[in-house]
């Protein structure tokens, strides 16, 4: 290791550049396979997630933090990305700028590896970023990207993703106002609106979502009175939901297999466990928020959103909208049929 990072750092050139992440630069490219290739992978499995970590985050960054310039070629003119730019920047500028896209830090092999592990894993990383447990792991540190914003809105957002949103607000609430705006994604729909609800485009989303679902959480314990508490239940149901539907860019950050100048295959994350662990955490709240509602105009409402249309008729009779489908039978079941629901992808 010593060897290879002394080949890195004596016989780079000055002015290497970097085109994204590519360098086909011989000593980066040795250590990256031997790293990444072999030791990585092995220490995953033998328990050893920190330091695999840590050392990939070096195989990636190293050679970058040496030359700290990169050129890029994506820029953002009105939330589209446009490759008209392919200018050379310094790194603290390619990483906080706004209107500069960053593949590198969300399609390397250390984000990669780092997002497919839990939270406590990734949580547990950052402790060892912050304090060292061993010279080694100093080294593979000092070689690294640990930007505290990078690494905070990373463990924030596996915790959102695990539906922890009182973790997810203690290390999202340490990410910088600067650093929020550089994400490569925006959101684009109210996270709390079954039906698809278009809202002015924002890039700072996920420190006022966890606010709220936190809020809701609260309230949802105090509310006393039983239409009150179905209401609430049904909003936190929707943010759940929602985060893993199209508003995912609340708990990921990438949709699809590829990414642009990706170095990994992306996981399939539509259907994993966590994926399905929220989906199922809507039913279940939203089956509270029908139980607990006094007037069940109010669960009738709710269902009838959700185009359960044979369960208001039959479990609310006396309501207003098992009236209305009495009445219109036959266009509501052409409506159900052309809807689309809310977990359509953009």
């Amino acid at each position: 290791m010593a060897l290879l990072d002394k080949n890195v750092k004596d016989q780079v050139s000055s002015t290497h550049k970097l085109f994204f992440h590519q360098n086909f630069y011989y000593w980066n490219d040795a250590m990256r396979g031997i790293l990444i290739g072999e030791v990585c992978p092995r220490m995953i499995e033998a328990g050893k997630p920190t330091l695999a970590l840590q050392l990939a985050n070096m195989a990636d960054n190293m050679l970058l933090g040496k030359v700290n310039k990169i050129a890029t070629g994506l820029v953002a003119k009105e939330g589209v990305w446009y490759g008209e730019d392919f200018s050379e920047n310094t790194l603290h500028n390619y990483r906080y700028a706004e209107n500069l896209y960053n593949p590198h830090d969300y399609s390397n092999s250390f984000f990669e590896m780092i997002d497919s592990l839990d939270a406590k894993t990734a949580a547990a990383y950052l402790q060892h970023v912050v304090k060292p447990a061993s010279a080694l792991e100093q080294y593979a540190n000092e070689r690294g990207y640990t930007g505290r914003d990078y690494l905070n809105d990373m463990v924030g957002t596996h915790y959102l993703r695990e539906l922890n949103y009182s973790q997810a607000l203690a290390y999202l609430s340490r990410v910088s106002d600067a650093y929020r705006h550089h994400h490569n994604l925006t959101l684009k729909f109210d996270p709390f609106s079954y039906l698809p609800k278009p809202i002015a485009p924002t890039a700072v989303f996920k420190l006022g979502f966890a606010q709220e679902m936190l809020r809701l959480e609260g309230a949802i314990k105090q509310a006393v009175d039983g239409d009150e508490k179905a209401r609430l239940l049904y909003k936190y149901a929707l943010g759940t939901l929602n985060s893993f539907k199209n508003c995912w860019p609340l708990v990921h950050y990438y949709k699809g297999t590829g990414y642009v100048n990706s170095v990994c295959r992306k996981r399939h994350w539509w259907d994993d466990a966590y994926t399905q662990r929220a989906y199922a955490q809507f039913d279940k709240l939203v089956a509270q928020a029908c139980a607990v509602a006094e007037d069940k105009n109010i669960a009738a409402d709710i269902q009838y959103e959700l185009c359960n249309f044979k369960t208001v008729a039959q479990q609310y009779p006396a309501s207003e909208k098992a009236q209305l489908i009495k009445g219109e039978c036959d266009n509501l079941k052409d409506y159900y049929r052309s809807f689309q629901p809310v977990g359509y992808y953009y």
